[in-house]
């Protein structure tokens, strides 16, 4: 067993090693500008002032029991489709992932498989056929196509497992399971990460890893609690996707649910620390469960009205009308005012605009580029007349010409450390 091996080596401050064609040195794939730019930023910066966050928060309970994405490098499914979708799912319907026998039920628990078996394409050959994917890859499918249960479509841990097609008749099936548009969520906020969690939003996140965290670092591999604490400029070659389920402010550590089975960490969980996450992660999310009458339905006209201008402005759209803000269309797909959100598209003539549709929640702007033009929309409130049919949405727009996103910025960087820290390690 090598574990020993890779942990003497890793007892030397400072030194990371990192095994030749190592299963789990890029199962996340580093961020590019293109792909970051098709999710838009949280723009908000601070929880509600009447909000009190907790001391603790563990959702353990409407999560499945981490599982075993065994050498197929599909840590962001799992993250993703497997966690994430599942907590969401079962959080909605007040049901747990366990049997009445306390193992894991598959018609509670999605399928890492449906999403991550999706993203595998032709081109793909023996050596990249189950190679690791991007967020934006996996958002995409399941926001746009769902997800489907376990028992439809189970996880395959053989190395080419990834090679197994979806089967037609699952797709209107996993349709009826969809997620809302993602948010790109700071990583150095560890107040409005904790918020999140606290509003029962977990936190999807990629993160640099070495040797010593894959293998359980050396006080796990004793029998004592993982406590993984390595500096904040220690390099690390690795690159692998997890999902924050809790944290504890008593001793300042995120709760982790991991993809690596239950004999790794704590039963397939860690803490980390809050200062480690924000040194070593690259990029973190939150997404709700779409609602059924949150999903685009209302055919959008062609705008009516005067176009938009300046650095800022207000507007009202009901259901399918649209308005031109500085050269950029804004639509109002559909209006779910009792539980306050809203979906709306966005695009402009040139195809600078990467995102296309956004749903939103009241309260809570967000931000995406259009060019070199930073743009910020917030969804208000719901203007409540006596017939439903003539609500409309109160938008908030705003653009920052030459501006920058701190935290798509911020992702780059942290991509940039891993790529050197890998040159490093040739």
């Amino acid at each position: 067993m090598l574990r020993p091996v890779h942990l003497m080596f890793m007892l030397l401050p400072g030194t990371t090693v990192l095994p030749q064609h190592a299963p789990w040195a890029e199962d996340a794939r580093l961020a590019t500008r293109d792909r970051l730019l098709s999710i838009a930023s949280e723009a908000v910066t601070e929880p509600p002032g009447n909000f009190h966050l907790p001391e603790r928060v563990d959702l353990r309970p409407f999560l499945p029991p981490p599982g075993d994405q065994g050498r197929q490098h599909s840590s962001i499914a799992w993250a993703l489709a497997y966690g994430l979708k599942s907590f969401q799912e079962n959080l909605q319907r007040e049901v747990g992932t366990l049997d009445s026998v306390g193992l894991r039920d598959p018609r509670n628990v999605f399928s890492p498989a449906f999403a991550y078996n999706l993203t595998r394409n032709g081109t793909d050959t023996a050596d990249s056929l189950c190679s690791g994917s991007y967020f934006e890859e996996i958002f995409s499918i399941l926001v746009e196509r769902g997800c489907c249960t376990w028992d439809r479509f189970p996880y395959d841990t053989a190395r080419w497992g990834c090679s197994r097609p979806v089967p037609d008749p699952l797709m209107p099936v996993a349709r009826s399971h969809v997620m809302a548009t993602p948010l790109r969520v700071s990583t150095e906020d560890i107040t409005m990460l904790r918020y999140h969690l606290a509003i029962n939003e977990p936190v999807a996140f990629a993160m640099g890893i070495d040797s010593a965290f894959r293998y359980g670092d050396p006080a796990a591999d004793q029998g004592a609690p993982m406590d993984w604490r390595p500096a904040c400029e220690q390099p690390m070659p690795g690159s692998h996707a997890m999902l924050l389920v809790g944290y504890d402010d008593a001793d300042s550590t995120f709760l982790v649910m991991n993809s690596w089975g239950t004999t790794w960490g704590d039963g397939g969980f860690c803490r980390l620390r809050y200062g480690v996450f924000s040194c070593h992660a690259t990029e973190a999310y939150v997404a709700n469960d779409a609602l059924p009458d949150l999903r685009p339905a209302a055919p959008l006209l062609v705008p009516g009205r005067k176009p938009l201008s300046g650095p800022s402005t207000k507007t009202e759209l009901a259901m399918g009308e649209a308005v031109v803000f500085n050269d950029l269309t804004v639509g109002l797909a559909h209006l779910a005012g009792e539980a306050r959100r809203a979906s709306i598209t966005v695009r402009d003539r040139t195809g600078s605009v990467k995102v296309g549709r956004l749903d939103l929640v009241e309260g809570r702007p967000v931000r995406f580029h259009q060019g070199d033009t930073l743009v910020t929309i917030a969804f208000d409130r719901t203007s409540k007349p006596s017939d439903p049919r003539n609500a409309r949405a109160h938008l908030r727009l705003m653009a920052e010409p030459g501006a920058k996103d701190p935290i798509l910025e911020r992702a780059l960087m942290q991509a940039a450390r891993i790529r050197k820290a890998r040159e490093m390690g040739r």
